[in-house]
């Protein structure tokens, strides 16, 4: 266990975005705002002493979301603060999470629910679904089923749990190598896009790497919770 850490946090190159973030809410002045980031963020000290800086004039508040709980294949969990500017007595930013939690929310789907329809296809036979052939897979077939350290096969029948870039976590497709017809390999691009809820429409430029394709889907915000934030939001702002 690590003892410390907001060092990892403060030294991350990306850490430095969460300042910038509320330099533009402070330039802009927004009706409304909403900002994600991973669940340990909301101890931060930055965070705690830019959001106080808005409390005169924004209504706030927080919550940690499960995105399966909005219907998304997954059950990664992300810290989200909403912000509304002050109109009226009522806390709006309470409001807009009170009214996802009674309208918006739905169970999550499985696994199998949201990348089955792609097992008879092979590798590029559609858009993304492409996945790295690691040579050595075979070797850590046993570390996969123990679902420890980062070595997970997905459960078809479940969500799947929170993981990062495929390229670095090496998650495995629950039926690879199984019988079902598929290889013993990792989920493809196209894969993990569908369990996070990417529209099936979308594509990434072309030209952009496998890599920075897994990145993007794991730094992604669930599109089927993103939705269903923008309609609270949207009702919330028509209210005010």
């Amino acid at each position: 266990m690590n003892r410390h850490p907001e060092k990892i946090r403060e030294n991350h190159p990306d850490y430095r975005l969460l300042a910038r973030f509320f330099d533009h809410i402070e330039e802009l002045r927004p009706e409304a705002f909403l900002l994600e980031n991973v669940p340990p963020i909301r101890n931060d000290a930055v965070l705690r002493r830019r959001t106080e800086l808005l409390r005169s004039e924004y209504w706030l508040a927080s919550r940690i979301i499960s995105y399966g709980d909005y219907g998304a294949a997954t059950t990664r969990k992300r810290f989200f603060l909403a912000g509304f500017r002050k109109t009226g007595k009522e806390n709006a930013a309470e409001r807009f999470f009170a009214l996802l939690e009674e309208k918006y929310t739905h169970p999550p789907e499985t696994v199998g629910e949201a990348i089955d329809y792609l097992v008879p296809y092979d590798f590029g036979e559609i858009p993304d679904h492409h996945w790295p052939r690691f040579r050595t897979i075979e070797r850590y077939t046993e570390k996969y089923e123990t679902s420890r350290f980062g070595w997970y096969r997905l459960k078809a029948d479940r969500p799947a749990p929170s993981f990062g870039s495929v390229m670095k976590t090496y998650i495995l497709h629950p039926y690879a190598g199984n019988g079902h017809g598929v290889p013993l390999r990792v989920i493809s691009v196209r894969e993990a896009m569908e369990i996070m809820g990417f529209d099936p429409g979308f594509r990434f430029p072309e030209g952009m790497s496998m890599t920075d394709r897994y990145q993007m889907v794991a730094d992604a915000v669930s599109p089927v919770f993103s939705e269903k934030a923008a309609l609270a939001m949207r009702e919330i702002m028509n209210e005010l």
